[in-house]
């Protein structure tokens, strides 16, 4: 009972939380350089941020999809 009440509760959470967090800082990053540095954020992490988490998921996605292409 728990377990799915904490999933239920995630599930509408995070995406919101992905929106806070993320998203805006994209947003920023699509009008430059400067734009980051007058709203308090550094490119350079951002930059680098992204760059590990699609690292991460192209690794997931072709362990995932790389047995099929086998079959």
């Amino acid at each position: 009972m728990r377990i799915s009440c904490f999933l239920s509760i995630s599930i509408k959470i995070f995406p919101n939380l992905l929106r806070s967090l993320v998203i805006n800082r994209l947003n920023l990053y699509l009008l430059g350089d400067d734009e980051l540095l007058m709203s308090g954020f550094n490119p350079q992490k951002i930059r680098v941020i992204m760059i590990v988490v699609c690292g991460i998921l192209v690794g997931v996605l072709t362990s995932i999809v790389g047995p099929l292409a086998f079959l």
